[in-house]
């Protein structure tokens, strides 16, 4: 088999320019080959073949079209991959946050903007950690990750040998990685890259904090501010309703929570009907009621499911919790609170407090020790109580909250002596001055300083004139 020319065998190719080439049907321009057939593969050219080399990974999700805010919280991101230490092998930094608070979002844009200090590639995988059913397994990950490196695993289903390759592959490389929704910690440390440097950002909506044994640094994602939100409400409406009427615009972000997943529902709800005003989309979502079924889009986007499916991996006696502890009067509410109205010790209640924390369905103040609920949330909750818990229950919940104050002043009693007087069962519990001798100076001489009687509910606790 001969390149074919005018009948003469061809020269060297690198020696002789293409001229037209005749064949059976015709003359064409270029290199050549006439056979019968033909086994495996013909290379034509001026020299050796060109080795494929596959693309590097780019599988960052697109950048956020409305993205809006954040200046605080990129601030932060920055500073963590700044302070890290050169010699570290791998940055590993856990945004974590409440459903719907935009935590992907936030990861996927900062690591947009520092991604060109990572040539190697950039991976991304959801692993499922908010899914009803099991979150996806390391196994499956690791497989996709060592096909986009070109390194694709010989033996798929050996998990160690899938981690030993991935360790091998992402050695020496500067890699990005995202890993969102992760369930745990320990679903996020197998895939965690070699030495490369590298980064690697977790996205969770349970705080991982195992991972600090792998120098994982936290941060906690929040809801927008008022003003970032009533801007990130006009921009998913896409024309000028919001900016028409500020005021409107930021009582709908107040009523969202300024949750961006809320607000970016109740814009998407009316971005096709330009005749509802921002007004009337914020009276619509007034109803405390029947908020979360506005925050619906149908077949897409639901404020509801996103809380639904956190509390469906709740255990039971936490997911109790979180429904009980929603029906207390107070926004803010201790550990003791809870516990009466759970019927549990203020112990145990701490305990399961600190698991809603950690669910990012509970917000704890750390200096008092005292936890609040997201408004959006509390609805979610208020109305799980009312599907699921029977009403006697609810009931009760209400009655020991009432009693709560009561069993405290008795507690009281071991603590400051001669405080509290117990009366008869059918009367109110009364509080006393102690029996400490007078202070002439102060109330004799300032009588407009001593502390004036605080009203309280009736049946609960009574002051009684200060004994002199």
């Amino acid at each position: 088999m001969t390149p074919q020319g005018h009948g003469e065998p061809a020269a060297d190719a690198d020696t002789v320019p293409w001229q037209g080439s005749e064949i059976s049907g015709g003359t064409v321009l270029g290199p050549a080959v006439q056979a019968r057939d033909i086994h495996g593969d013909v290379y034509l050219g001026t020299g050796p073949p060109t080795p494929f080399r596959m693309p590097v990974p780019a599988q960052l999700p697109p950048e956020p079209a409305l993205f809006t805010g954040r200046s605080r919280e990129l601030a932060t991101l920055n500073g963590l991959l700044a302070g890290e230490d050169p010699a570290r092998p791998v940055t590993i930094i856990a945004l974590t946050g409440m459903p719907g608070v935009g935590k992907t979002t936030l990861a996927t844009w900062w690591l947009r903007q520092v991604r060109s200090n990572y040539p190697d590639g950039e991976l991304f995988a959801d692993l499922g950690g908010h899914m009803r059913d099991a979150p996806v397994g390391p196994g499956e990950i690791l497989a996709a990750f060592l096909r986009a490196l070109n390194a694709p695993p010989s033996r798929p289903g050996d998990l160690e040998e899938l981690a030993g390759a991935w360790r091998t592959a992402t050695t020496g490389r500067r890699l990005i990685v995202l890993l969102d929704n992760a369930a745990s910690a320990a679903q996020a440390r197998a895939l965690l890259p070699a030495g490369g440097p590298s980064l690697v950002v977790v996205t969770s909506r349970c705080t991982p904090s195992a991972l600090a044994l792998d120098g994982a640094r936290f941060t906690r994602l929040g809801p927008l501010d008022e003003p970032a939100a009533a801007g990130l409400f006009g921009l998913v409406l896409g024309d000028d309703r919001a900016a028409a009427d500020p005021g409107a615009a930021r009582a709908v972000a107040r009523l969202c929570g300024c949750l961006p997943l809320a607000v970016c529902v109740a814009g998407a709800r009316h971005a096709l009907s330009p005749w509802r005003t921002a007004a009337q989309i914020a009276g619509e979502l007034a109803s405390e009621q029947h908020r979360l079924a506005s925050l619906t889009v149908p077949g897409d986007l639901s404020v509801r499911a996103a809380f639904d499916s956190s509390c469906q991996r709740l255990p039971p006696d936490a997911a109790r919790m979180y429904r009980l502890a929603s029906l207390l009067p107070a926004g803010e509410f201790s550990a003791e609170q809870a516990a009466a109205a759970a019927a549990t010790d203020p112990h145990q209640a701490a305990c399961l407090l600190d698991l809603l924390t950690e669910a990012s369905l509970l917000d704890e103040e750390p200096a008092s020790r005292r936890y609040r609920f997201h408004p959006l949330i509390r609805l979610h909750a208020r109305g799980q109580a009312k599907d699921i818990e029977p009403a006697a229950e609810r009931e009760a919940v209400a009655a020991r909250c009432t009693g709560w104050r009561p069993q405290a002043a008795v507690a009281g009693l071991a603590v400051i002596p001669g405080s509290y007087r117990l009366s008869s069962s059918a009367g109110p519990v009364t509080r006393t001055r102690s029996r400490a001798p007078p202070r002439p100076s102060v109330t004799s001489r300032h009588p407009a300083r001593r502390s004036a009687p605080q009203p309280v509910p009736d049946r609960l606790i009574r002051r009684r004139p200060a004994e002199r």
